[in-house]
């Protein structure tokens, strides 16, 4: 059963009717000292003054989306305020990046814009509500930020449950999903397998067996019962047919492998040969290298 999030969430923030703005405003820069501006109300703040929100938990922004967007507002103008809070002399978004980049595509020069005082947590939190309620987040994304809750925050997993309005159990599973190997957590942003056979490759303590039961579902096109038919009958033919020829590695090694495949997020072999033998790292892209070796130097 679905909690409620935040009260009204970004509702709560936002005032029922707001003003239009034409492309290329010429209109004076609206600041604490203008006789218009009012604390708590609808401003216009040029753009040049706004910052992106530093805990945006979207990371990816369709460029033709914006394009269309942008398009909307050279014809209809910004009919929805961005939210934002002061940050030093200027601004930082709370919640709208989208509207505020199709404008700045646009060729505003200022946006509407309603000021709130945040703290830095209700920033990633109300970032993090407005793309749920959306569904414009992706699961590793929405993942990622509740990490961040944790780590930045000290948030618990109940607690963010309680501020996003999800079970603990489905927020626990999507965090479950970031300790994925990188090649399942590429298949799964290129919408190659679903979060329902991510959670269930999560499932799998190897890493081996995870990319493994990932490349069938990608090759056979496994439904996730399916998928986890297979796991449970620990029907893995294919890797055993290529593990049969390799001798048992000592505990010690077995401990180091797991160590390093943790470390680097992906497959390492360690290939023995007397007391001298091979690490073999595994990477799927040159973004997953670059990723590697800044792990490897840090």
């Amino acid at each position: 059963m679905e909690r409620k999030a935040l009260g009204r969430g970004i509702a709560s923030l936002v005032p029922t009717a707001a003003p239009r703005l034409e492309p290329r405003s010429e209109e004076p820069a609206a600041n604490s000292s203008s006789p218009g501006w009012k604390a708590g109300g609808l401003i216009s703040v040029p753009i040049d003054q706004i910052t992106a929100n530093r805990y945006q938990p979207r990371r990816d922004f369709d460029q033709q989306k914006l394009e269309e967007l942008a398009q909307s507002i050279r014809e209809h103008g910004v009919l929805s305020p961005v939210i934002l809070s002061r940050k030093g002399a200027g601004y930082e978004l709370i919640s709208g990046e989208r509207r505020f980049r199709a404008s700045s595509i646009a060729g505003l020069t200022e946006v509407p814009a309603v000021v709130r005082d945040v703290q830095p947590e209700g920033l990633l939190e109300l970032a993090l509500v407005e793309n749920i309620q959306r569904a414009d987040l992706g699961p590793l994304e929405e993942a990622a930020a509740y990490q961040e809750l944790v780590d930045q925050f000290g948030y618990t997993q109940e607690s963010i449950s309680q501020r996003v309005g999800k079970d603990r159990a489905t927020v626990a599973n999507l965090l479950r999903l970031l300790k994925l190997p990188t090649k399942v957590k590429q298949a799964l942003n290129m919408g190659q397998i679903t979060v329902g056979h991510a959670r269930s490759l999560a499932g799998i303590p190897e890493i081996e067996r995870q990319l493994y039961f990932c490349e069938q579902v990608m090759n056979e096109r496994w439904s996730v019962r399916e998928l986890e038919i297979h796991i449970a009958a620990k029907r893995v033919i294919g890797l055993k047919a290529k593990m049969k020829d390799l001798k048992p590695l000592p505990q010690h090694l077995v401990q180091i492998l797991d160590e390093l495949r943790r470390r680097l997020g992906t497959q390492v072999r360690l290939i023995p040969s007397g007391m001298k033998g091979k690490i073999v790292v595994e990477y799927y892209s040159e973004e997953d290298l670059d990723r590697i070796y800044e792990v490897l130097i840090h």
